[in-house]
C-alpha cells in the first residue's frame, strides 16, 4: 500500500461496515462506515471527472473539517488530481495568490465557505452536496497511480515568511500514516474527536488517514463552542483527542472552574495527591465523575506547541494520559 486509492480500498476491505466518520448536524447523526467510504471516493471521483478534472489537475479545498472533506479529497486522488488545501480561516487574499500559484481547476468549499470561494472566479463545489450526489454516479475505475507522483501540495502557515506549498508524494503520505500505528494508540473502539484543521498534515495524517487504518471512528463537532465540544464528548463517548497543549488547557481550567463553583476545590487536590500513587485503572476510578462528564476520555495526543510538564501531569492523575 503506496498510494491513497490503494488506502482507500485497504481500509474498505479491512473494517467494512464499521463506522468510520461521524457527524451530528442539527437533529440527526450522520455516519459513513468504511465500506461507504470504499464506495463513495470513486464514485465522487467520476463526479468531478465530469466538471473538468483531470490528472495532474490541482483542486482547492477551502472547507471547514467534516466528513465530506476527507471523502471529497480522496475522490480527488482517485481521479490522479492533486489536492490544495487551504485553511477555513484564510483571508480572500491569501486564496486567491494561492489559486494565482497553483491554477487549481475548480474550488470544493462547504457551506459557510461559499461566499468566500465564490469570489476566486472558479467552478465551486460543495463537499456537502458532491459526496450526496456521488451515491448515484457511476465508480471510476482503480486509477494507476505513481507512488512518487505529487499527491497533495499543503502550504506551510508562513510564520517566518511567505507561506510555501509543500509538495507531498502519496508514497509520502501514506508513509507517514502507517508509521503512527506504533506511536499512536489507535483502534477499532477508539473514537477520535477531530477539531484540528485538515488543511495542515498534523490534522490529516495522525487525525484522519492513521485513525481510518486503525479502523477507528472520527467524531466531527459542529462547532468549536465549549458546549458543543462537551456535548460532543458526551453523546459520542469520545476515548481521544488529537489538539494542541492550549486545548488541553481550556479542557483543564473548565474542569477546575466546576470544582470551584461546587465548593469542592480542597476535596480535588486531595484526589490528586491520592491518585499519584495509584495506577491509571484506579485514577479513573477515582475521577469517573469527572471523566463521564467529558465521554470517558482515555487518551490525547497534542502536538504544534510545548506541553507543560505541570498540565500533563494534572491529566494523567486523572488517568488520561498524554503523547506530545
Amino acid at each position: 500500500m503506496e498510494t491513497l486509492p490503494e488506502l482507500v480500498v485497504e481500509v474498505a476491505r479491512a473494517h467494512g461496515d464499521h463506522p468510520a466518520l461521524r457527524i451530528k448536524p442539527a437533529f440527526r447523526t450522520r455516519t459513513w462506515s468504511y465500506r461507504q467510504i470504499g464506495d463513495l471516493v470513486p464514485r465522487v471521483a467520476t463526479l468531478l471527472g465530469e466538471a473538468g478534472v483531470g490528472p495532474g489537475d490541482r483542486v482547492l479545498i477551502w472547507a471547514v473539517p467534516r466528513p465530506e472533506w476527507g471523502i471529497a479529497s480522496l475522490g480527488a486522488q482517485w481521479a490522479r488530481a492533486i489536492s490544495v488545501p487551504i485553511d477555513v480561516r484564510s483571508t480572500d487574499a491569501f486564496a486567491s495568490k494561492l489559486a494565482a500559484q497553483t491554477r487549481p481547476k475548480l474550488v470544493l468549499a462547504s457551506m459557510p465557505t461559499l461566499k468566500s470561494a465564490s469570489r476566486l472566479e472558479l467552478p465551486v463545489v460543495a463537499v456537502e452536496s458532491l459526496v450526496d450526489r456521488a451515491a448515484g454516479a457511476a465508480v471510476a475505475p482503480p486509477p494507476q497511480t505513481d507512488p512518487d507522483g505529487l499527491a497533495e501540495i499543503v502550504f506551510t502557515s508562513g510564520s517566518t515568511g511567505e507561506p510555501k506549498g509543500v509538495m507531498l508524494s502519496h508514497r509520502n503520505i501514506v508513509s507517514n500514516s502507517t508509521s503512527l500505528q506504533g506511536v499512536v494508540p489507535l483502534g477499532t473502539e477508539t473514537r477520535i474527536l477531530s477539531i484540528l484543521p485538515l488543511s495542515h498534515m498534523y490534522g490529516m495524517n495522525p487525525g484522519f488517514l492513521a485513525p481510518l487504518l486503525a479502523g477507528a471512528m472520527i467524531v466531527y463537532p459542529t462547532s468549536l463552542q465549549p458546549s458543543v465540544l462537551a456535548k460532543t464528548f458526551r453523546d459520542q463517548r469520545v476515548t481521544m483527542l488529537l489538539a494542541v497543549p492550549q486545548v488541553l488547557k481550556l479542557l483543564d481550567n473548565a474542569i477546575q472552574r466546576r470544582v470551584d463553583a461546587s465548593g469542592r476545590h480542597e476535596a480535588f487536590e486531595r484526589l490528586h495527591a491520592i491518585a499519584r500513587h495509584l495506577p491509571v485503572p484506579l485514577r479513573r476510578i477515582l475521577f469517573w465523575p469527572v471523566l463521564n462528564q467529558i465521554g470517558g476520555l482515555r487518551y490525547v495526543a497534542l502536538g504544534g506547541a510545548p506541553l507543560s510538564p505541570v498540565l500533563a501531569q494534572r491529566w494523567e492523575e486523572i488517568g488520561v494520559p498524554s503523547s506530545p
